[in-house]
């Protein structure tokens, strides 16, 4: 399904003007109603020359995007954990999500199988760890939803550093902590009205941005 998508980095300001909008026009995500914010924590893999990163860089028309994402915090009985690739060959693109039903062992199956398959014949190993605290609503439009995701504290950290040392010497965050990262997502391709009369609101212009490229850059410098 083809989809609409844009980011941008905006600064406080903004974000509480955006947000002040978006609550007058939508709802909270589920997650979000007992809290304003949720933590997601993604571990990346990738090959230890870092294949799936060059081809993403270099904006070749296939690559792969390979991650294990925890939906609230890794310690909570009540968290979700999902397998997630994102794989796009020329042009075809698809996704499969395998949730955890036990601690380290993910629903069997021949998405299962694929996966694993896959990242053992590449070698992939873990690269780059991803740590934000989501603000989500969904706006409706027409006969359709927008989704407003607002990201607070994005970091990375190294692949050995977990979601219990955030307080690590290697943790970066995102402007130093004074940006937060807004994404909007729409199911048609084309923007709508309502999505281009929101988009107003934001002064900077629209950029490409990969929380796992951002990552694996910073990272690389160290």
């Amino acid at each position: 399904m083809s989809r609409f998508e844009r980011k941008f980095i905006i600064n406080l300001e903004e974000y509480q003007k955006l947000k002040a909008l978006v609550q007058l026009l939508g709802i909270c995500d589920s997650h979000s109603l007992k809290k304003d914010r949720y933590p997601v924590f993604s571990q990346y893999f990738d090959t230890k020359d870092l294949r799936f990163y060059y081809e993403k860089i270099e904006g070749l028309f296939e690559h792969s995007k390979i991650r294990i994402r925890t939906y609230g915090s890794r310690a909570s009985p009540s968290s979700k954990t999902y397998l997630e690739a994102k794989i796009k060959r020329k042009a075809e693109q698809f996704k499969l999500r395998i949730p955890e039903i036990q601690k380290g062992r993910f629903q069997p199956g021949k998405d299962l199988d694929f996966l694993t398959s896959m990242m053992a014949e590449e070698r992939m190993v873990g690269t780059c760890n991803i740590y934000y605290e989501r603000e989500a609503y969904q706006i409706p439009d027409n006969s359709s939803w927008l989704r407003v995701n607002f990201d607070h504290n994005v970091c990375c950290l190294p692949p050995s550093e977990k979601e219990a040392s955030l307080d690590h010497e290697f943790k970066h965050c995102l402007d130093d902590g004074q940006s937060i990262l807004m994404e909007v997502k729409g199911l048609s391709h084309d923007p709508s009205e309502l999505m281009q009369w929101l988009l107003k609101g934001v002064d900077t212009r629209a950029i490409s941005f990969s929380k796992y490229i951002w990552g694996i850059e910073h990272l690389s410098a160290l």
